[in-house]
């Protein structure tokens, strides 16, 4: 039933399918749950106004960094999708900015990449090496 409702949403099928397995075996869902997290989804696409292929996509090549945040990945991406979707930006490039604020060089450079791309100064290096420190302070 879900394969149908997201064929007729133009998701390509390997990467429903890719979702699909990775949310049964790495995190253990049965394939209701499954089917559940991927409506989700769908629904989250509509939502911020993404075509549901391109969130779906997107979430499968960012499993291997969300993988680190078990079950509470698929949130973190969601959240991260609608915050992109603001932001007119790709999930990717917005998921490779937190991945490169664990030290200072790396702090800078992504806050001046931001900053950049959003044509305004709205990102310090200080506030990103805080953001890391308290991101990894909460688990």
């Amino acid at each position: 039933k879900s394969a149908v409702i997201l064929s007729k949403l133009s998701v390509n099928m390997d990467d429903a399918a890719k979702m699909y397995g990775t949310m049964i075996n790495p995190f253990k869902r049965t394939p209701e749950e499954a089917d559940l997290a991927i409506n989700s989804f769908v629904k989250s696409a509509t939502e911020i106004g993404r075509p549901p292929g391109e969130v779906i996509s997107a979430y499968n090549k960012q499993m291997p960094i969300l993988a680190r945040f078990g079950k509470q990945g698929e949130k973190i991406f969601l959240g991260i999708a609608a915050e992109a979707s603001r932001l007119n930006m790709e999930v990717g490039k917005v998921v490779s900015f937190g991945e490169r604020t664990d030290t200072i060089e790396g702090a800078a450079k992504t806050a001046q990449a931001f900053n950049m791309a959003v044509g305004q100064p709205f990102l310090s290096a200080h506030a990103l090496l805080v953001l890391q420190w308290t991101k990894f302070n909460a688990f």
